[in-house]
């Protein structure tokens, strides 16, 4: 199964919380696993319009290649979810391809066309430990609403 990670990653909050992400579904599920960070072609110069290109580029492959996509809403620099991440959630929405969000904080509300666009919700890591990917139940969220 190919999963595709949509997630911030810009400060060691992000990078921890993804890495956690990646690895249980690689290690533990044993998925084929895209994150982005992982892929930012450092011999171009960044912002520049060929990095650009090639970045978004090899999101969209790997969107389209995806079975699922992991939304992770938690950022670590505001109570908002990434914009990159909420762009591929609705990517991926627009496609078909079965949404999970992993969201940790509590605190931190969720705009309605995220919670309603997602498969599940998976609240805990022990949450997300415990989800089975395959026949991807499932599990509406009932929290605080934006």
């Amino acid at each position: 199964m190919k999963v595709f990670i949509a997630s911030p990653f810009f400060n060691e909050e992000e990078i921890k919380r993804l890495r956690f992400v990646e690895k249980v579904l690689k290690d533990v599920k044993g998925f084929e696993v895209f994150t982005a960070v992982d892929h930012q072609f450092p011999m171009l110069k960044f912002g520049s319009e060929p990095w650009r290109d090639a970045v978004f580029g090899n999101d969209l492959s790997h969107l389209h290649e995806a079975d699922i996509v992991i939304g992770i809403h938690d950022s670590g620099r505001s109570k908002e979810p990434d914009s990159g991440t909420i762009w591929e959630i609705g990517y991926a929405y627009a496609n078909r391809i079965p949404i999970i969000i992993f969201k940790e904080k509590e605190e931190d509300a969720v705009n309605l066309m995220i919670a309603n666009s997602a498969r599940a919700f998976l609240l805990s890591k022990q949450e997300f430990k415990a989800y089975d990917f395959r026949s991807l139940p499932t599990i509406p969220y009932y929290g605080k609403l934006i």
